[in-house]
């Protein structure tokens, strides 16, 4: 580690208030969000009597001031709604498990402290910044510049193997031997793992076909040709040679334009239920995923190798979790499993896996209400017919985004503050009065009410 660690973590939060003087207060947070998310270190430094600084609340705690002392009028405006309740309750079990395990009221504040800090203010931000139509296509932009700010940095790890995070900051962040992937390297950047830095850039990709598809880029987007943007994309995504990444693209753009093609919202739906059904059915032991693990054998034996590792993991992890199922074992790897030599013999890797470990129950439902919160919404909201106006199209993307990071985090734990935005996003749009589309749109609402055919409208 050297010296710019400490200058770019201790330092991000009056760099983040100096955008707030210079730029407006959702630009700045674009600003600090993204660029915090992309280049930061993967640090951490022990505060006492504080949860640990990390790159990740870092970032938090830089908005959060930054909305105070810039924007405080948005926090009085706030108030509390109905679909804010599945975060209110991810925020605070920490604290009740805490308790249950007689672990302490400072360990109880603690942990819902953190919790808050990497949950809850992310979504906070969503919710009051990036809640309208118009806002969420501006966060989307955002989204497609990210990737594409990435994308050099990607493309020189694919070639040079993963050196920039030592270059800059002085270490790496894994083990070199996990960056080895196809005869090749798997690029981490910046980030903590490159299935990170698959997921981003698989996001970014599936937003840059829909604006494709729906003809928003225009002839220069960011300063390149847009005929670029996409093609870049994909390739850095696939290129990453993260599989599950590459999977969940094409799993996540078959569905949307499959829905809007058909026009039948079956396809969105399934992908909103898959985390559900995999959930729950895993958590009681009710399927042993034998048959996901042959089916992956067919892909790649390798693949099929590493998700077989990961379900024995999950298997001894949940019969853990079940000996205390409500509010599950609170923090300090007290959920994890011990040998009789007091030996760690498992693995964590699933985002649902921790949270039932640790929160329980209580933990996982509120986790996939979030998560699956704002598919439901748009899907709820917006007519089929109406997805044929740009920005509702983009918002359902955002939703099947949503949808598909929680099954990427049904085998990996990989935290984004953006897409966390982008749940706080959804439920704030949920408030928001109906939006007045274009005649044709209108029409079309009504000719559905009468049960009239509208494919000839439209």
């Amino acid at each position: 580690m050297n010296v710019s660690v400490p200058i770019m973590i201790f330092g991000w939060v009056p760099l983040t208030l100096a955008l707030f003087c210079f730029l407006r207060p959702r630009n700045a947070i674009l600003v600090s969000l993204i660029l915090g998310w992309l280049f930061l270190p993967v640090a951490r430094y022990e505060i006492k009597g504080l949860p640990d600084l990390t790159k990740q609340s870092i970032i938090a705690y830089s908005l959060f001031l930054g909305v105070v002392l810039f924007d405080h009028k948005k926090i009085t405006a706030f108030k509390f709604r109905i679909y804010d309740f599945p975060m209110l309750v991810f925020c605070i079990v920490p604290a009740f498990s805490s308790m249950t395990n007689l672990l302490g009221p400072y360990d109880a504040f603690s942990a819902a402290l953190n919790q808050t800090t990497l949950w809850g203010v992310p979504y906070l931000i969503g919710r009051m910044y990036f809640n309208t139509l118009s806002e969420i296509k501006v966060l989307a932009v955002a989204l497609i510049i990210g990737g594409i700010i990435y994308s050099p940095f990607i493309l020189y790890e694919v070639r040079m193997s993963p050196q920039l995070h030592r270059m800059f900051y002085g270490y790496h962040v894994q083990s070199f031997v996990q960056t080895l992937r196809g005869g090749g390297y798997r690029p981490s950047v910046f980030m903590e793992h490159g299935l990170a830095v698959g997921m981003w850039m698989g996001a970014a990709s599936i937003m840059a076909v829909v604006f494709w598809y729906t003809h928003q880029f225009r002839k220069k987007f960011w300063g390149l040709n847009v005929r670029w943007v996409m093609p870049l994309l994909l390739l850095t995504t696939i290129l990453e040679k993260s599989t599950g990444s590459i999977m969940l693209l094409a799993i996540g753009v078959v569905a949307l334009l499959a829905s809007r093609i058909i026009e039948n919202r079956l396809p969105l739906v399934i992908l909103m239920c898959l985390p559900v059904l995999y959930v729950g059915t895993r958590a009681t032991d009710v399927w042993s995923a034998e048959g996901l693990i042959n089916w992956a054998k067919k892909i790649s034996t390798d693949r099929a190798a590493s998700l077989e590792y990961r379900i024995d993991n999950e298997d001894i992890l949940s019969e853990k979790a079940r000996e205390k199922p409500i509010l599950g074992w609170g923090g300090w790897g007290r959920s994890r499993v011990y040998d009789k030599t007091g030996e760690d013999i498992s693995i964590t890797d699933g985002m649902w896996i921790i949270v039932f470990g640790q929160y329980g129950i209580v933990g996982v439902l509120a986790l996939l209400a979030m998560m699956i919160q704002p598919l439901g919404i748009v899907l709820s909201r917006y007519y089929i017919y109406q997805w044929r106006e740009p920005n509702v199209f983009i918002a359902v993307t955002f939703g099947a985004i949503i949808g598909v990071y929680m099954i990427d985090n049904l085998f990996n734990g990989m935290y984004n503050p953006l897409f966390i935005v982008l749940i706080g996003s959804a439920s704030g749009l949920a408030l928001q009065p109906l939006e007045k589309f274009k005649k044709k749109y209108q029409r079309a609402v009504r000719y559905i009410a009468e049960g009239t055919q509208v494919t000839r409208i439209i």
